[in-house]
Parts: structure tokens; sequence; C-alpha cells
């Protein structure tokens, strides 16, 4: 059995990707007028404090991947843990995605595509996707 985590990478774009949401977010609230301006910048501010530095950490720390002999198993969740069990004969298809941000931190995603079943993985370092993608039945990546 062989165990995969996240690396600190992951977590630092999901961060940049929730900054990117915010900003704009409290942008849109300007012409509402001041009031309301304040109100909305101070709730989605506590919101995006508690995701930033309580929610993202501990779901990046509780995500965990097992491959084993026939299954992939993928535990994640902070208040609510879920586990997804798939047998790999059940794999049609595995493909491998990185956009630019992702590209930037040397991430890439995995889609993972079942009978009845689609999962997108958390980005994992390219050198991992590619074993990953091998072991389900994929074909290499081409890491340049």
């Amino acid at each position: 059995m062989k165990e995969y985590f996240l690396p600190q990478r992951t977590l630092m774009l999901w961060r940049i990707r929730l900054c990117v949401v915010f900003v704009p977010s409290v942008a849109a609230c300007i012409p509402l007028g001041p009031l309301f301006f304040a109100v909305a910048a101070v709730i989605l501010l506590a919101a995006f404090l508690y995701l930033l530095y309580f929610y993202l950490p501990r779901f990046h720390k509780s995500y965990k991947m097992e491959f084993g002999e026939g299954y992939m198993d993928i535990i994640c969740g902070v208040f609510i843990k879920t586990e997804k069990i798939l047998p790999t004969e059940r794999i049609i298809s595995v493909s491998v995605s990185s956009g630019p941000l992702s590209r930037r931190f040397s991430l890439a995603a995995l889609s993972v595509s079942a009978v009845h079943f689609k999962l997108r993985l958390a980005p994992l370092d390219h050198r991992s996707a590619e074993i990953i993608k091998e072991f389900l039945g994929g074909d290499s990546i081409d890491l340049h």
C-alpha cells in the first residue's frame, strides 16, 4: 500500500485562489453604500480569515490518498470525514490537468473517471501525479 499526502504548495495554491475570490467580492460591495459595504466587508473578512487560517490548513492536513492492490482510497474532511474507495478495475480513464497558477507551483490535478463516478483529486506535485496515473492504468505525462 502506498500513501500520498498533499504537498505544502497545494495549501499555498488554495490560499491564493481564496484571495482571488475574496478581493473582488469586497470590491463588488463598494457601490452598495457605506453602511452596507462596512457590514458586508466585516462578514466577508471574517469568513476569509476563518477559511484562510482554520479550515484550509486542517483540510490540507486531513487529505490522504492510499493506493493498494486493486483499489484507491481518498480520505479527507475537517468536520465530516469522507472516505471514497474505488476499485481500480472500474476506472475508465485518468487525466492530468494543470492551470497556469498550478504550473507555477509545479502542481497537477488528476481526474479519475469510473463507471458512474468521477473524482478530481487535489493538486499534487507532477512526479506523484505521474506515478499515480501509471498505477491507475493511464499513460505517463510529459513533465516538460
